[in-house]
């Protein structure tokens, strides 16, 4: 069966289950004010809910919880197009206010990308907002180093039980992730001090990388979230993580936020309306845009690419809504476009192989 089926086929069983859920707690409802009432209303019988086929090996419906696997790769460089249908059918799933558990399964995942561990973390955060009593729980992954990787960016603390035991393997010393609804320029400093240990800042670098994200959080505050004020569903938030690497000299951060895509924000005029998207996020990365047209804006991410062309080797990449593209020294952009959608912008930043000189 095509994959487009398959899809179409889910999001259906989906809705189905959530009428039945609805119907059942209704049901319950009338029965137990018939019993308060005293006379015992003849109420229609409660309605089973039985788990449904799952149409993909990664997903499963029990009553009022789910179980869901993580895949083996969750990458969005080099499995875009699997890494966002994994999310976009997680976000289904928690958004749904009927459900009462959910339990992920990384028992299967051979790897995973810090990126995708801070989209991961912000659906659960999300998934808390629309359902508070949501209990949360998790198979632990088999492999040491993914077990480390998770404990240090602070991922199992959405959990509820143990945490696992690591050995300490992992070269890449993480800063806990961090998450905002302001401005924060402590924040950004904490992670440029963490940079320092590995990476020579001059004066005038240090404060081009500073600004730069001090941009992408200003942006997140003026213009992701427009409806934060008349939809529920929408709320001001901000996700920042980051690591060093003390034996190659690496560093690396990325952002995220799940509001509007850079496509949409900064589609203003009338040529930018027929053009694509990953043509647009290419155009605000090499020129600059800023749909407030001041010259101080739209700055952050052409710095951000500038940091890469001057260093030795080092990666932008940007996916947004559909829309993927990564500038990588010494090469000429890559476009995509994929079928499954990411909701919001994940900016991931790396630069390779700059050893702080002693």
């Amino acid at each position: 069966m095509p994959p487009a089926t398959n899809e179409k086929q889910f999001q259906k069983r989906v809705r189905l289950e959530r009428r039945r859920l609805r119907k059942l707690l209704k049901a319950r409802r009338r029965r137990r004010c018939a019993r308060r009432r005293g006379s015992f209303r003849q109420c229609p019988p409660l309605l089973v809910v039985k788990a449904i086929k799952p149409v993909s090996s990664h997903f499963e419906l029990q009553e009022t919880s789910f179980n869901y696997s993580v895949p083996p790769r969750l990458d969005f460089a080099n499995d875009a197009e699997d890494t966002l249908r994994f999310f976009d059918k997680l976000r289904i799933l928690l958004s749904a206010r009927t459900w009462r558990a959910v339990h992920l399964d990384h028992s299967k995942c051979e790897y995973i990308s810090p990126e995708a561990v801070l989209v991961l973390i912000a659906e659960l955060y999300r998934g808390d907002k629309f359902n508070p009593k949501l209990k949360k729980l998790c198979t632990f992954p088999q492999r040491n180093e993914i077990r480390e990787l998770l404990q240090q960016i602070g991922y199992f603390r959405y959990f509820r039980g143990e945490v696992p035991t690591t050995q300490g393997s992992l070269k890449q010393h993480f800063l806990s992730h961090m998450h905002g609804k302001l401005t924060k320029g402590s924040t950004v400093k904490s992670l440029l001090d963490h940079f320092s240990e590995v990476f020579d800042f001059t004066v005038q670098s240090k404060a081009l990388l500073y600004n730069a994200l001090i941009e992408c959080m200003n942006n997140v505050l003026e213009h992701a979230y427009p409806n934060r004020k008349t939809d529920e569903f929408s709320y001001v938030e901000w996700w920042l993580l980051g690591y060093r690497d003390s034996t190659t000299g690496d560093i690396y951060f990325c952002f995220f936020d799940q509001g509007e895509c850079i496509p949409k924000t900064i589609r203003t005029r009338l040529k930018d309306k027929i053009r694509s998207g990953s043509a647009l996020i290419r155009q605000a990365v090499e020129e600059g845009v800023s749909r407030t047209k001041k010259n101080t804006r739209g700055r952050g991410l052409p710095s951000l690419k500038k940091f890469v062309d001057e260093a030795i080797d080092g990666d932008l990449s940007i996916v947004s809504h559909k829309n993927q593209c990564i500038f990588h020294k010494g090469r000429e952009p890559r476009e995509s476009t994929f079928n499954s959608v990411l909701r919001g912008t994940l900016i991931t930043w790396n630069i390779r192989g700059a050893i702080k000189n002693t």
